[in-house]
């Protein structure tokens, strides 16, 4: 099991998870190559502001909603199939 020797481990690597370019930053990289500056611009505070948004739902407890209010037609079809 993982104690607090292994901190510098665990530090290394959330900076090196950090450091690696996921989808958004290949997304941005290609809005700007693809339609410049501007563009590229525009998609980073797209995806930083949806990033806010993700986090303020999460932190009122609502990230859990969208799923359930997914799942009621299922709910509904259950409750009406015959036994």
């Amino acid at each position: 099991m993982l104690g607090i020797h292994d901190y510098g481990l665990f530090v290394a690597t959330g900076v090196l998870l950090n450091l690696t370019p996921g989808q958004d930053t290949l997304y941005i990289l290609g809005r700007s190559l693809a339609q410049g500056r501007q563009i590229g611009v525009a998609s980073a505070l797209g995806i930083s502001a949806g990033g806010v948004v993700h986090a303020l739902a999460a932190a009122l407890g609502l990230s859990a909603e969208p799923r359930a209010l997914a799942l009621l037609p299922q709910r509904r079809l259950l409750r009406a199939a015959p036994r």
